[in-house]
């Protein structure tokens, strides 16, 4: 499975990011500039047609501005929650509780990228 890769912000060899690649022999421009995460998520959606068997679809990674400092990329990941007829999250599952609502959520998490 292939999991699907946004940058937020242009990547120049002068960065360091030998973590991500062994050398960069030219710029990687970004048409994604300033998008803001969840116009990227929409378009996530897009690229990741259930019907492609090829993308992983529970989650995607951003790579911005803040990656050749801090070494940190967003995983923005798709969950289920189960809410109650008032709107509160319920921990428990479907199966103790018949009045639970199912609904997809999109959680971001900044990890150090050795650890994605």
């Amino acid at each position: 499975m292939n999991i699907c890769v946004f940058t937020t912000s242009d990547i120049t060899p002068e960065e360091d990011v030998t973590f991500l690649t062994p050398s960069l022999a030219s710029p990687i421009t970004t048409s994604f500039k300033s998008i803001p995460w969840l116009e990227i998520k929409d378009r996530f959606r897009i690229l990741s047609d259930p019907v492609d068997d090829k993308i992983y679809t529970q989650f995607f990674l951003i790579l911005d501005a803040q990656l050749s400092q801090d070494r940190k990329v967003t995983i923005v990941q798709r969950d289920v929650e189960y809410v109650t007829p008032e709107g509160r999250v319920c921990l428990a599952g479907l199966g103790t509780r018949q009045d639970l609502k199912k609904m997809w959520v999109w959680k971001r998490h900044r990890v150090p990228f050795e650890e994605t």
